[in-house]
């Protein structure tokens, strides 16, 4: 007799009525991201800069009958992150996941980038995501632990190959983002007593939203994968082919929903990415 066992489903269940934030949820990762918590049955609280952009996909996920907010925040701003925290707490109960998805992206030759350039992709990328998994740490302190996933809650920090790459025009942005992986294994050790899991996401080459202007800035024509410098990057991929949001948000799916604390500190790699200058 043959045991099969709906693993999805089984992850969904773990997820059913439990309260997600995501930070930048109106760009293609995030609303991935979004898409896929609430295909799982949590509720998402949807976060952007852009009040109108947010409350667009706000009305896009309870179309598919989930329960959603849109908070405007800037995640640069120890305001703003508190507010966003605490509103979903105030609306919703409690915490469950944190996804520090906001980031900025700069592209510029090594020795046009300034100092101003850089601290404002740090103030974004690095500041964000240590506001974020602050304010989500210390709500999700006084949560009891929930049974499904044996936490008290969890924080994924969206990372990026670039901080494994060696790109020369998106040196700042590749810096931010191994600072966040620095950040997480940190935040990790110090929330583990807590039974908080904190941990890395590379979402692996996502065509839309930053790699869309960046190959558009490159000269290539619109739309995935007809330049020269798009299909190179494929050639080097054993995928073979540019990941949708929706593969990021069955990424975050499956950290959301695991059971213990065995991923914690890790960063969790969805494909390689070829070094290059």
């Amino acid at each position: 007799m043959t045991l099969e066992v709906d693993v999805m489903a089984e992850r969904h269940r773990r997820m059913a009525g439990r309260v997600a934030i995501v930070t930048g949820a109106t760009g293609g990762v995030g609303r991935g991201i979004a898409r896929r918590l609430v295909a799982g049955g949590m509720t998402v609280v949807v976060s952007s800069r852009d009040a109108g952009r947010a409350q667009t996909i706000v009305e896009e996920l309870v179309a598919l009958g989930a329960r959603s907010l849109a908070v405007q925040a800037d995640v640069a701003l120890p305001e703003d992150v508190e507010r966003l925290v605490s509103t979903a707490v105030e609306r919703f109960g409690r915490l469950d996941l944190m996804c520090n998805n906001a980031g900025l992206l700069h592209i510029a030759p090594f020795f046009e980038s300034t100092s101003e350039d850089w601290q404002r992709v740090f103030r974004v990328n690095v500041g964000g995501v240590l506001l974020g998994t602050q304010c989500a740490a210390l709500q999700m302190r006084r949560q009891s632990i929930d049974p499904e996933t044996g936490c008290r809650g969890k924080i994924v920090n969206v990372s990026s190959p670039a901080a494994d790459s060696l790109v020369s025009t998106e040196a700042a942005y590749g810096a931010s983002k191994a600072a966040v992986n620095h950040l997480t294994r940190n935040a990790a050790a110090l929330l583990a007593g807590d039974l908080i899991s904190v941990t890395s996401l590379y979402p692996g080459n996502v065509w839309e939203g930053m790699q869309s202007r960046v190959h558009q800035q490159a000269g290539d024509p619109p739309g995935p994968p007809a330049g020269p410098s798009a299909r190179g990057k494929l050639e080097s991929w054993p995928t073979g082919r540019w990941q949708r949001p929706d593969d990021t948000g069955d990424m975050v799916v499956f950290i959301a929903s695991y059971r213990g604390m065995d991923l914690n500190g890790q960063l969790i790699i969805s494909h390689p990415h070829r070094h290059r200058l």
